[in-house]
């Protein structure tokens, strides 16, 4: 079996449920399955199962290896497991340790106020482990036009999409039909769409948001969605747009995460850039063509890190890290992508990335065309250069950004941290003060690079911008150290 347990041998062991350790609920941590029903884990499927496993002690005859940091983190864990903790032993300085070290954590107790866990919720029965308010939810937003996913109908690297109405989206949900053809509305702009509605607050370790408080000033495209689905619905293998951070909160229902570290990446993406679309195939992953594309996958599974996510909980998935999340119950969930100062070195890394891969696959078909025309000449003529227009028109189709609008949503990120730390300068030093002096710092040393390795791509007018924004942040930074000494 290409796991550490057969199938057969997870039904005949089910996970129990297990109960959380005072001396961890003192701290504010908790077991990584704790309070999770048997009920639930029964709904698990053998595929998922299997890989929930506790991998098998190391042979004793092995020889003894120095732990690395990642091996000394899952055994922290749980082997591999996402640590959970009440939001009310959640300070601001800690969290800010989870962004600065980019690791995972599920957060429980933050959405028990939301208008959206109030109304959308169904009381559980005896048959169903919570149960989303359809009538409600039709109602109320049933003339929406939204995108779903059939989950069992694969279409390139992604899921068959279609577009319907919501309420007839309900009306298959009741019938069977949704529940049968596993169709999940995805990527729904629900705050977008209903602002006045107010279904959530965004939690406060969130708040720091550029990607969407720019989105929200400009008008332009946001990244706050709505989940809604059945139980079995689920999310293929997949890291977030930009390489940003998210966070996903259970209003209704319970979902099964697995996720992997940016050191796993590797291991899951082949040569063309193509990641592994289902983590639970292991009818594929024994197949010849797989291996030879993806000949490390099983050290990438060695490395996944799991949790369930119960209802009234928030996971923050870090940046880079590529998951798979599959919904073990009827399962309403609110997901933001967002970046900020901590994270903001990956985005930049990410961005440089993508603009490498657009100019290279230009290049590629420059220098067809220019072998064709030059096949039977024997003289030696230059390469011709690539547009940078065209670059830019490339990436932007790929990633949904250029290097330009990226430029103007750090100038604005900038003036934003500019203003709060003035404002923060008339107050104290508290550590909202050192975060928002952190992301500057952040600001500033990215700024650089873009200026040394952008030039050719920017315009002068965004130039001049950026080089203006950059003396504001050196000289609000300088005043702050000379203070602080």
């Amino acid at each position: 079996c290409l796991f550490s347990l057969s199938s057969t041998h997870a039904r005949r062991n089910p996970i129990k449920r297990e109960r959380v350790r005072p001396s961890l609920r003192a701290r504010g941590r908790m077991d990584p399955w704790g309070n999770v029903p048997n009920a639930v884990f029964r709904l698990i499927p053998d595929s998922y199962s299997t890989l929930l496993a506790r991998p098998p002690p190391p042979s004793p005859d092995a020889p003894s290896q120095k732990l690395t940091d990642e091996r000394k983190r899952n055994e922290d864990t749980g082997s591999g497991q996402i640590p959970h903790m009440d939001h009310s032993q959640m300070t601001p300085k800690l969290f800010s340790g989870y962004m600065e070290r980019n690791e995972p954590i599920v957060i429980h107790g933050l959405p028990q106020d939301w208008k959206s866990f109030k109304e959308w919720n169904k009381p559980e029965d005896e048959t169903r482990i919570g149960t989303a308010a359809l009538d409600q939810l039709k109602s109320e937003f049933g003339k929406s036009n939204v995108c779903v996913a059939i989950c069992s109908e694969k279409h390139f690297s992604d899921q068959k999409r279609i577009n319907m109405r919501f309420a007839d989206y309900i009306e298959l949900w009741k019938s069977g039909e949704a529940r049968r053809r596993k169709m999940y509305v995805k990527d729904w702009h629900f705050p977008r769409e209903y602002p006045e509605y107010n279904a959530y607050n965004v939690p406060e370790h969130f708040r720091d948001d550029w990607m969407n408080r720019y989105a929200t000033e400009t008008g332009s495209d946001d990244f706050r969605f709505l989940y809604i689905g059945p139980e079995g619905t689920w999310t293929p293998l997949h890291r977030d747009v930009y390489c940003s951070y998210s966070w996903s909160a259970n209003v209704v229902g319970y979902k099964l995460w697995i996720l992997f570290p940016p050191s796993a990446t590797s291991h899951l993406v082949d040569k063309t850039g193509n990641c592994v679309y289902n983590i639970s195939d292991t009818k594929t992953a024994k197949e010849k063509r797989f291996q030879e594309s993806f000949s490390h996958f099983k050290e990438a599974i060695a490395q996944r890190r799991m949790v369930l996510q119960p209802p009234d909980s928030v996971i923050f998935v870090p940046s880079g890290w590529y998951h798979q999340v599959y919904n073990i119950t009827d399962v309403i969930s609110i997901n933001h992508n967002w970046f900020n100062g901590w994270s903001l070195p990956r985005v930049f890394k990410h961005m440089q990335d993508e603009m490498q891969i657009a100019k290279e696959t230009l290049e590629g078909f420059q220098f067809d065309s220019f072998t064709e025309l030059n096949i039977n000449s024997n003289q030696e003529r230059k390469k011709p250069e690539v547009d940078t227009n065209a670059v830019q028109q490339l990436m932007k189709a790929n990633t949904g950004i250029d290097c330009r609008g990226f430029v103007d949503l750090l100038c604005f990120a900038s003036d934003w941290k500019l203003n709060d730390l003035t404002r923060l300068e008339l107050q104290e030093h508290g550590w909202k003060h050192k975060s928002a002096a952190h992301a500057l710092s952040q600001l500033e040393t990215i700024l650089s690079e873009i200026e040394k390795c952008w030039a050719k791509s920017i315009d002068k007018t965004r130039l001049s911008k950026l080089n203006n924004v950059r003396t504001k942040i050196c000289s609000f930074l300088k005043n702050v150290i000379t203070k602080s000494s």
